[in-house]
């Protein structure tokens, strides 16, 4: 049972891997036929800068799920409730470090190229998630609108920790 859960388990990971090859792929193809080279660089740009951020988590998250093994399988729950305890003050951790990182590179929108875009997708589910959002719209919502056009896009029928969208242009 063990190693047919295992395939499966690799089987849907390589589907996963494929898919979001396919689909970025198809995003580039899109940008590079509707829209112009400078809105690809820009897009690239910040899609690089939110994956060296994500760096951030550090494996926590792999390192949470197999330190939870053994306790789950005694059925030890004294020990499950301390480690989410020090799960959920990692998080908050680097939730704060990523906030702290991400507003640092804020001052440098205006650096954005006129009619530029800047998109920003906050996910609010974890356990610092309402202190970013809550950050991020306190910025956003101060940005000058003569400067900037600030867009806000969430799921109305996803729940509370569903991700939002943010899309800055500068005019």
């Amino acid at each position: 049972m063990r190693k047919k859960n295992s395939i499966i388990n690799m089987i849907v990971g390589l589907v996963g891997q494929l898919l979001n090859m396919l689909l970025s792929f198809g995003g580039r193809m899109v940008f590079v036929h509707y829209l112009s080279q400078e809105y690809l660089g820009v897009n690239g740009l910040f899609g690089d800068v939110l994956g060296m951020l994500n760096l951030a988590e550090l494996g926590i998250g792999s390192a949470m799920i197999f330190s939870m093994y053994r306790p789950a399988a005694q059925n030890d729950e004294q020990q499950l409730a301390r480690l989410m305890n020090l799960y959920r003050t990692l998080y908050r951790i680097v939730a704060l470090a990523v906030l702290g990182i991400g507003l640092a590179l804020m001052p440098f929108l205006p650096l954005l190229m006129k009619g530029g875009v800047c998109t920003i997708c906050a996910y609010p589910g974890h356990a610092a998630g309402d202190e970013e959002r809550a950050a991020l719209m306190a910025y956003l919502s101060a940005l000058r609108p003569q400067e900037y056009n600030v867009l806000h896009h969430r799921f109305l029928n996803a729940g509370a920790g569903a991700p939002e969208c943010f899309v800055v242009q500068r005019q």
